[in-house]
């Protein structure tokens, strides 16, 4: 493959039949912006959380209204290739699930160039260890859209024994991977690798659908997690395959791991923005979808926090 065309492929914004590159960025930042700023107005809110003692490592963590008790948190990482974006952005989507009960924590990494793969990775995996240590009975959930669907994937892989916390894998829910890129090898190759300059072991080490198919990982003891992967119908080919693959490898392993892989969902009529634009509604697909991991049937609000 030519190496425009490979480049085109990692281009969301060159794929949307509603709007031209440019235009269909400028649209998906100002709706972001706005639908985070209505919930955070909305809905009680801790901002700039510390989750680590380094500069802009914080999250903002939102609850019910009513002082409602919750045993749930969302814990979201934001798309933008790993350069752009941030948690003041990432709130957009909250509502029903605030209104289902759980909580949500938007964190904000320092992207790339600055931030490097490893700094990245690092941070989000001390943001959910801070949400653990405070919450220690609450339940997770890993979720992302694009570069976060990636981080998200790398969370639920992470060797939480390694790093002192054998009891966390117990209270991770499960994940929701939206259009995310979980290969990295060819991400080296694209032109986003001018900020994020990734290393063969970075590719190694931060590849989830690798770490699966190469037998790298294995369920922890305690997991008991659903997997729901979804993408959208004006996505890159590429990025359709990522979650393809992803899926299919999750899927390989299901049985044994202990892990619950619901069915691919490839959302029509949507472009790469949309297919977590609509997840503000909760009639959406991918939203039904989240809000019965969060509550699956039967289960109730037991060693629910206010």
């Amino acid at each position: 493959m030519a190496q425009a065309e490979h480049d085109r492929q990692y281009s969301p914004s060159q794929w949307s039949p509603r709007l031209g590159p440019d235009d269909v960025i400028n649209d998906h930042c100002a709706t972001v912006a706005k639908g985070s700023e209505a919930v955070r107005l909305s809905y009680p809110c801790e901002l700039d959380v510390a989750y680590a003692s380094g500069p802009g490592e914080t999250l903002d963590l939102v609850t019910p209204r009513d002082g409602r008790a919750f045993n749930q948190i969302v814990v979201y990482f934001h798309g933008g290739m790993w350069q752009f974006l941030s948690k003041k952005d990432s709130l957009f989507f909250a509502a029903p699930l605030l209104d289902a009960g759980a909580a949500v924590a938007a964190v904000e990494y320092t992207v790339a160039p600055k931030g490097t793969m490893d700094t990245i990775v690092h941070q989000c995996r001390a943001a959910v260890l801070y949400l653990h240590q405070r919450f220690p009975d609450h339940h997770l959930v890993f979720a992302g859209h694009s570069a976060g669907g990636h981080l998200a994937a790398m969370m639920l892989l992470t060797d939480w024994a390694g790093l002192c916390q054998p009891n966390l894998p117990a209270r991770i829910r499960g994940i929701v991977a939206v259009s995310g890129l979980f290969d990295l090898e060819p991400v080296q190759r694209c032109y986003a690798n001018e900020a994020l300059g990734l290393t063969d072991k970075q590719v190694a080490e931060y590849s989830p659908t690798r770490l699966l198919s190469e037998g790298a990982w294995s369920a922890p003891p305690g997991l008991c997690a659903t997997v729901i992967v979804a993408f959208a119908q004006h996505d890159p080919e590429a990025f359709r395959q990522h979650s393809i693959d992803f899926h299919a490898a999750l899927a390989a392993l299901a049985a044994p791991s202990r892990l619950h892989v619901e069915p691919l969902l490839d959302v029509t009529e949507a472009d790469h923005f949309e297919v977590i634009e609509r997840m503000a509604d909760p009639a959406f697909a991918v939203t039904k979808a989240a809000l019965a991991l969060i509550h699956p049937q039967g289960e109730g609000e037991e060693g629910a926090t206010q």
